[in-house]
């Protein structure tokens, strides 16, 4: 990104689209990697998280500050799967959007979004520190 925000035009979804099947091809269903959301909601999503994923599914989420494993019925973190999931459900809304993408695996490492004249809707996702299991 531009370092802007803007709407996801049709470059960006192909963006998008081409960055998916160049993670996927690369067969990777084990990694941890760290997760921060930063956003109006409850403090135990905006923590930072690592998500230790096995075989394609979140085995286990620890708390980064304090090495402790979190237990929330209330908070799911996502796989990379997940991030292009989430990313690509926000196209057709009203989000502003700019996504940064990991130029060796594909997988976005930051989703920016805000909706112009609303309050407290902005939000981004980090996804840092990746290493395959």
């Amino acid at each position: 990104g531009c370092g802007i925000f803007h709407f996801l035009t049709g470059s960006q979804a192909e963006e998008l689209r081409r960055n998916r099947a160049r993670w996927e091809a690369l067969g990777i269903q084990s990694y941890d990697y760290e997760h921060r959301k930063s956003c109006y909601c409850m403090p135990e999503v905006n923590q930072r998280v690592r998500v230790e994923v096995r075989n394609g599914v979140v085995a286990r989420t620890v708390n980064v500050a304090t090495g402790d494993e979190i237990l929330s019925p209330h908070v799911t973190w996502p796989t990379i799967d997940e991030l292009f999931d989430q990313a690509e459900q926000l196209f057709g809304t009203d989000y502003n959007l700019e996504i940064t993408y990991d130029r060796a695996l594909h997988f976005p490492t930051r989703i920016t979004g805000d909706v112009p004249r609303m309050v407290d809707d902005e939000f981004t996702t980090t996804a840092e520190n990746f290493v395959r299991r």
